[in-house]
């Protein structure tokens, strides 16, 4: 599971021990990359978030799976005319493609939503 995550065996085990991890809830950051995981075998989403206190929060984000945030990765790689190439063809194909999207140069930051922050 540590190698899936991205970090050292270490680190996550620290998650594992109870005498070594007592908070109450998960990392949310740390809840959404093991949800995303799990998701590829079969394990509900919501069941891991609600290890990070999210369980029935309407304001959770949504989980992503490994292969759509490979997915992700890679459009976010791609100039901003090749983007909105990738958005035709969703549109092309009979997808949902957002049509007010500001396609951006480079990289793309999100942070998770934080408390305060406007839905």
């Amino acid at each position: 599971m540590a190698e899936k995550l991205g970090m050292p065996p270490s680190s996550y085990s620290r998650y594992e021990d109870a005498n070594d991890f007592k908070r109450p809830y998960l990392p949310v950051d740390l809840a959404r990359k093991v949800a995303a995981v799990l998701a590829d075998h079969a394990v509900d989403p919501s069941a891991v978030m609600e290890l990070a206190g999210l369980a029935g929060d309407a304001d959770a984000l949504p989980v992503i799976t490994a292969g759509e945030q490979e997915l992700l990765d890679q459009f976010r790689t791609l100039d901003a005319a090749r983007r909105q190439l990738v958005l035709q063809l969703i549109t092309a194909l009979g997808g949902n493609a957002p049509h007010s999207v500001t396609l951006h140069e480079g990289p793309m930051n999100f942070r998770p939503r934080q408390d305060g922050d406007r839905a």
